[in-house]
């Protein structure tokens, strides 16, 4: 789903210049990490696209022990 959703471009992953569509998900364990480009409109589609899992898979995602932290890849 990520990488289809990536491919159609509603959200971008980090090191797009050395991946195409970069990085989106790593996974250890029964952790996930999502890692995204600093795009409200990105993160929202993530959101939305993790509500859709939820419905389709019958499992439910804790958003309120998760966190989003951005990184910017602007100097300055």
């Amino acid at each position: 789903m990520i990488h289809k959703a990536q491919s159609n471009r509603l959200f971008s992953g980090l090191v797009d210049h050395i991946i195409e569509n970069g990085v989106a998900v790593l996974q250890y364990a029964d952790d996930t990490i999502i890692c995204l480009k600093h795009d409200f409109e990105g993160a929202r589609n993530m959101k939305l696209l993790l509500y859709i899992y939820e419905l389709m898979a019958g499992l439910k995602i804790n958003f309120s022990k998760s966190e989003i932290l951005t990184i910017s890849d602007e100097e300055g």
